[in-house]
């Protein structure tokens, strides 16, 4: 099953930006080697992330409720709100 158990991304600089822009940020993963996160927006309420997975013929995937985005300065977790493109586990996006 695949899913995707915690991203870490680098989020720095919040505060008074009314939107910032980070490319190829440097996060981790825990189980999916063909993930990646292409680009992070923060603007002053949201925050969005942009992200890719190459799969195979046949493949599925979802994002496991447990997903959270980590402050690497403070170590504040922010929960998952609302995806695109891909459900929610246990539904699956056959790829």
């Amino acid at each position: 099953m695949r899913k995707f158990i915690a991203l870490c991304i680098l989020l720095m600089y919040i505060g008074q930006i009314n939107a910032q822009v980070v490319e190829d940020p440097v996060f981790d993963r825990t189980d999916v080697y063909r993930f990646r996160v292409k680009k992070v927006e923060l603007t002053k309420d949201t925050t969005f992330v942009f992200c890719t997975y190459s799969a195979d013929e046949l493949s599925w995937a979802n994002i496991s409720h447990n997903t959270y985005l980590e402050n690497v300065h403070d170590g504040s977790k922010y929960p998952i709100m609302k995806v695109s493109g891909i459900p929610f586990g246990p539904d699956k996006r056959h790829l």
